[in-house]
């Protein structure tokens, strides 16, 4: 019977191999959703790695209403469509082998035209930013609520309800007013998409949605300041890989976007709240800019020096990033000592033989 030879050298060098294997990680799924996902009309979502390349042959179920999957795989471009014969939620979920999961809600709605307010300004008693020209624009959800009085100089405000801000994504807004005034309307408009009649992007990244903001009741020029609070769904910071520090709210005025001082406020599980100052009211987009990857700093080899008379200095072998040193000593000791336990069992017989002859000599 053939014994193979076991050294401890040999052990050593397995459990290093084990132990320095590279173990290759798992790519994100970034699912992006249409930015008009409206009812009856065909919706494509494409999905993305987080190196932002489009993954093919993925899993794509979505669920309507939590009513029945429907499986729709992503083709050649990365790209699955669906198509909603009814408002409501609708739950995205794609998967694929070497992939997380990532999942996503939207609100399918129904359209309906509405003038959209420019940034000009207006008098008391008339809608501050009224476009001059109609633009016709999709408006997913309008909200109001009305300020009963007013003083000069003094901070009021206005909460939304909680249907009305999951809605529309604000929660309320503040203002101080250069004179006192009554029954002041504040109105939201959440938009499907941006207004016809602006040409340009605002800046800041991704848009999450567009929003209208006006008085009634008020003239712009009578604002002194105010405060939007706003919130983002944490699924779509997520499913984007937003950075949840550059979320900004822009406001479109003279033929322009401005980005406007954004902090935020707290966070729970669904949202991130923010708040922004603004000087007046007009057409607005929430945006956030993508997480950047960081590129590794290349390491530089040391320089050997050679000498007349090299003297030999004892090196110590790095730790790899992420293994635990107490971990791969506990790890050494117990594989050695299984080694001399098998060793012993192995040529016991031999072990005892030597041992009897060694009793006999005494």
């Amino acid at each position: 019977m053939c014994r193979m030879k076991i050294t401890l050298p040999v052990v050593m060098a397995f459990l290093l191999v084990v132990l320095l294997h590279p173990v290759s990680g798992i790519d994100e799924l970034v699912i992006n959703a249409p930015s008009e996902p409206l009812v009856n009309q065909t919706l494509t979502f494409a999905l993305k790695d987080n190196n932002g390349s489009s993954v093919q042959n993925a899993m794509v179920y979505f669920t309507l209403n939590d009513g029945m999957p429907v499986r729709r795989d992503t083709d050649a471009e990365g790209k699955s469509i669906f198509k909603a014969l009814n408002t409501g939620t609708l739950k995205v979920r794609a998967e694929k082998t070497g992939y997380n999961i990532s999942s996503m809600e939207i609100e399918i709605v129904t359209p309906t035209p509405t003038p959209v307010p420019s940034s000009g300004g207006g008098g008391r008693g008339g809608t501050t930013g009224a476009a001059p020209v109609p633009v016709t624009v999709s408006v997913l959800k309008v909200a109001k609520e009305t300020i009963a009085g007013i003083k000069a100089g003094v901070p009021a405000s206005v909460t939304f309800s909680k249907s009305d801000a999951d809605a529309t994504g604000v929660e309320g807004i503040a203002l101080t007013s250069k004179s006192a005034t009554s029954n002041v309307q504040v109105e939201i408009s959440k938009y499907g998409g941006k207004p016809a009649d602006i040409t340009s992007d605002p800046g800041g990244g991704n848009v999450y949605q567009y929003l209208g903001l006006s008085l009634k009741n008020l003239a712009s020029t009578e604002v002194s300041s105010a405060t939007v609070s706003f919130k983002v769904k944490q699924s779509w910071i997520s499913s984007n890989n937003i950075d949840k520090d550059t979320v900004r709210l822009n406001r479109y005025s003279g033929g322009k976007w401005g980005a406007l001082s954004t902090i935020i406020t707290h966070e729970d599980g669904s949202y991130m709240y923010y708040d922004a100052e603004t000087s007046g009211f007009s057409v607005f987009a929430v945006t956030g800019e993508i997480i950047s990857i960081a590129t590794a700093t290349p390491t530089t080899a040391p320089t050997v020096t050679a000498s007349a008379a090299p003297e030999t200095t004892p090196t110590t072998t790095p730790t790899p990033e992420g293994i635990d040193t107490t971990l791969v000593v506990g790890i050494t000791s117990a594989l050695v000592f299984v080694v001399l336990v098998v060793v012993v069992i192995m040529y016991r017989e031999q072990i005892m033989t030597n041992l009897q002859k060694v009793w006999k000599k005494k």
